[in-house]
This record gives structure tokens, C-alpha cells and sequence, in this order.
């Protein structure tokens, strides 16, 4: 079987490639992410499912498919973005991935705390963080990072529920993870314990910490990061009644939205102002900014719907490369003339079988056309072709509900059946015998020297006795030299006693 190994080798060697370009656009999708080419991340983030898919890598898939899910969110595409992170949810409920478990549910809490359905986001926070303790998460790079996000998702959460006292274990355990400025949470911290302190009266705990909050918010690049943030401090400055404070932060956001293409993000800065304006008591301004939020708001839905209509496509175009492939694949694992399968998908097969490694009896079979050569120099190739077929046709038909057939080479056949039943295979033999001679008595022009018969041999034989396809298809060929020996044109089975014999 070397060609079937050079074959297996080439297709690790592809897998290997596969993976290797995969990682590549998911590590591009996360800087396009991080600085907002927003359009850019979510064609790399599709490049990188296509290809995690196509090699069966369905951890990796999976967090891609969140991904696309939180780029989406990013984009202000709450619908694609939700039914990216439930496809996510499913793949990972269905392989058992704690690991994005712990993201998705992350991500779905986030999504009920948008809409202020703060119950169901506590319930998908705990859950996160329940996730986390497993022990594949906490080998997972990013652990520190998630656990973050998780304690500070639940914090904010109780604190707009009133439950200061559970709000304030959650940022404790935040803390502890928290080093300094340059983590990228500090700042959610930061603003989720000064708001934890102003409602429980701690103000000069608050006032103490403005200078920090304002240098971070005027500092901060990462705008999709920042976004929550800025929202939570802008309600606390309203609380606190520091107007000029609560503009500072809002021009701060101004000035980074007004150099991006992104009808989210100002929306959100429209928003933000119309809040100001209207508890300063601007009312001429807030009618303009009205005006102007709806104007925003008709463009993004003429633009998501266009981006869906784009999302369509892709994924379309995603599938069709998808049915490409496996149309190849199941070509490449075809023999061309008879349409059984080829020696490569019998060893596949065989392996999958094998691999399975429960307690079972199998039944193989190698099965040859009795003077096929003097067949193809007595009417010709093109008779011996359709030779090959008819007896193929024959073969398929005569397992097709209990096992496959396989074109093993020139005039030979091989079948393997998830079977121990020897009546069955000696039914199934009879009706292959009975079957050709039909065939050859049907074909005048070989009729009179009825050439055109098959000789079968079988082995019944357990999981366990089996060491690789050549050893079980040595096995079978001992049982058709025996029907080659006395005469041919019949059938032999053995069973596993008999094979050292």
C-alpha cells in the first residue's frame, strides 16, 4: 500500500498548510478587530472558519464562529451577530469545548445586559465563570483575560441590579488579576468600582479617582473596547452632576468616532450628546442631534441590510467551495469505471473501522473475475470495461444494505461488511453467483463460452484479531486461493479459528 501511504502523507501535509493559513487569518481578524477595519475582520474571520472547518478542527472552528459573532456586535449587527454566537453555542454544547463555552456565554450575558435584561445576563455570566474552572480553560493562553471579563461583566450586572454587596466580591476577584494601565481591563475596573462607590456612599473614594478616569478616557485608541466603558462613566458623571466632566468624556469620544467610518459608533456618540444636552436643558441642540440620530439610524439599517445580503454571499460562496471539496475528495476516493470505491477509501475504511475497536465480528471479502484476461483478448477492452462494470453493478447490489465494495485493482473487488452472520455472507455469495451467471446467459456474444464467472473468498473475522488492512485482506485471499485451487466459479468462507491453519 505505498501509494495509499504517499496519499495519506500528502494529506497531512495539507491539513498541516491548512492550519497553519487558518491561524494566520484568525491572529489578522483580531487586529482588524482591534483597530476597528471592522469589514476587514470579518472577511479574514470568514477565511479562517472556511479553512478550520474544511480540516475538521472544530475547536479552533468554533472560535471562529464567536469571533465573527463579536465583530458583528462591533458593527452594530445585533442579528448576525446573535445568530453567530448561538451557531458557536451549538457547536460547543455538541463537542463538549469549555473553553469557548466560557466566551459565548460571556458574550450572550453581554448582549441580554444591552438590553437591560440584567437576570438572564447574570445567569450566562455565572456561567462563564463556572466554565473557567475547568482545567482545559486554564491552560488556555487567554485565561487570565477571560476570567477578567467574566468578574467584571457580573459586577456591572449586580451593580444595575442594586446588589452592591455581590458587585463588590466580583470586582475583588477582578483585582486580582488587574496589574496596571496597561491591562486591557483596567479601566473597566477602574470605572465599575467608582461607580460600585458612589452608590454605596464611598463619593471621596470617587472623587479621588476623576483625574485617572479622564486621562484614560482622553489616552485610550481601542474604541470597540472602550465603548461599554464610556457609556458607565458617562451615567456616573451624570449622577455626580459633573457636567464638565461628563462633556470631557463624550468630546474625548468625539474625536476618535469623527475619523471612522462606523454608523455604530456614531450613533452612540449621537446618543451620549442627546443625553447631555437634554439633562443640561439644550433643547434646540437636542432637537437637532434627534434629527440627526435618525438620519444615522435609516443609513445603518440600509447598510446592515446590504451587509447581510454580503454575509449571504459568503457564506454561499463558503459552501459552494465546501461541496467543491468534498465533490473532489469523493472523486479522489472513486474508481472512475466500475464508481465503486478505490483502494484509498478502503484503507480509510478500514482504519475508521478499526479505530472503533468495539467487540464485534467483520466480514471481508475479495472477490475476482475467472479468466478475465482471456475475456479481454477474446471480445476486446471495451467488452472487458463494461465486464468490469456489470460485475461491479452486481457486487454493490447485492451488499448495498449491509456493507460496501471496493475496486481493489484490474479485474478484482473487494467488500467489507459490519457482519459475523455467516448464513448471511453465504446468502449474499449465492446471490452474487446467481446474479453473474444471469448476466453472462443474458450477453449473446459471450453466452456460448461462458467465460464470465467469479470466484469469492471470505473471512469472518473479529475487531479484535484485525492489525491492518493487509492483514485482513491476506486473510480473505486465503479463502479464495482455496476456491481458485478446486475449480473456481464458487465461494469459500473461514472463519477466525481457521487462520492460522
Amino acid at each position: 500500500m505505498q501509494n495509499g501511504g504517499q496519499w495519506v502523507k500528502r494529506m497531512i501535509q495539507d491539513e498541516k498548510n491548512n492550519e497553519m493559513l487558518a491561524d494566520k487569518y484568525m491572529d489578522e481578524a483580531r487586529k482588524a478587530l482591534a483597530d476597528n477595519r471592522l469589514k476587514d475582520a470579518i472577511q479574514l474571520g470568514e477565511n479562517a472558519s472556511y479553512l478550520y472547518k474544511k480540516n475538521g478542527n472544530y475547536l479552533a472552528y468554533t472560535f471562529s464562529v464567536n469571533l465573527l459573532g463579536v465583530i458583528h456586535a462591533s458593527m452594530g449587527n445585533e442579528n448576525a451577530s446573535i445568530d453567530y454566537y448561538l451557531d458557536a453555542l451549538e457547536l460547543a454544547l455538541r463537542y463538549g469545548y469549555s473553553q469557548t463555552l466560557a466566551l459565548i456565554y460571556n458574550n450572550i450575558g453581554t448582549r441580554y445586559q444591552q438590553l437591560r435584561q440584567n437576570g438572564k445576563a447574570i445567569e450566562y455570566f455565572q456561567r462563564a465563570v463556572d466554565m473557567l474552572k475547568k482545567p482545559e480553560c486554564m491552560k488556555e493562553k487567554r485565561y487570565e483575560i477571560w476570567k477578567q471579563a467574566s468578574y467584571l461583566n457580573l459586577a456591572k450586572a449586580y451593580i444595575e441590579e442594586r446588589m452592591y454587596g455581590l458587585a463588590e466580591d466580583k470586582i475583588k476577584e477582578a483585582k486580582k488579576q488587574v496589574a496596571d494601565w496597561s491591562d486591557p481591563y483596567y479601566y473597566s475596573y477602574l470605572v465599575l468600582e467608582c461607580r460600585l462607590y458612589w452608590n454605596v456612599g464611598k463619593k471621596e473614594e470617587v472623587y479621588q479617582r476623576i483625574g485617572d478616569i479622564l486621562e484614560y478616557a482622553e489616552k485610550t485608541e481601542n474604541i470597540s473596547d472602550y465603548e461599554e466603558d464610556m457609556k458607565d462613566i458617562c451615567n456616573l458623571f451624570r449622577n455626580m452632576k459633573e457636567y464638565e466632566n461628563w462633556k470631557y468624556v463624550i468630546t474625548c469620544f468625539d474625536k476618535r468616532v469623527s475619523k471612522m467610518d462606523n454608523i455604530h459608533f456614531q450613533l452612540l456618540l449621537t446618543e451620549s450628546w442627546m443625553d447631555y444636552c437634554l439633562e443640561t436643558g439644550n433643547r434646540e441642540r437636542y432637537v437637532e442631534l434627534c434629527v440627526q440620530h435618525a438620519d444615522l439610524y435609516h443609513k445603518q439599517k440600509k447598510e446592515t441590510d446590504q451587509e447581510r445580503a454580503a454575509a449571504i454571499d459568503v457564506k454561499i460562496a463558503l459552501r459552494e467551495k465546501e461541496l467543491e471539496r468534498k465533490n473532489a475528495e469523493k472523486r479522489s476516493h472513486i474508481d472512475a469505471l466500475t464508481g465503486l470505491g478505490n483502494r484509498y477509501l478502503l484503507e480509510k475504511d478500514i482504519k475508521n473501522l478499526l479505530s472503533k475497536k468495539q467487540n464485534r465480528n467483520i466480514t471481508i471479502g475479495v472477490l475476482d473475475i475467472d479468466y478475465f484476461k482471456e475475456h479481454n483478448d477474446t471480445y476486446g477492452h471495451i467488452e472487458g470495461d463494461r465486464c468490469l462494470r456489470s460485475v461491479a453493478s452486481i457486487i454493490e447490489a447485492a451488499i448495498k444494505d449491509i456493507g460496501h465494495a471496493y475496486r481493489f485493482g484490474g479485474e478484482e473487488f473487494v467488500i467489507l461488511m459490519e457482519t459475523g452472520d455467516e448464513e448471511q455472507v453465504t446468502q449474499i455469495a449465492e446471490r452474487i453467483k446467481t446474479k453473474i451467471k444471469e448476466a453472462t446467459e443474458a450477453n449473446e456474444v459471450i453466452a456460448k463460452e461462458k467465460k464470465t464467472t467469479l470466484s469469492q473468498g471470505y473471512a469472518v473475522i473479529g475487531v479484535e484479531q484485525a492489525v491492518d488492512e493487509k492483514n485482513l485482506i491476506d486473510i480473505a485471499d486465503k479463502a479464495l486461493y482455496y476456491v481458485k485451487k478446486h475449480g473456481k466459479n464458487g465461494y469459500h468462507i473461514i472463519k477466525g479459528q481457521e487462520f492460522g491453519s
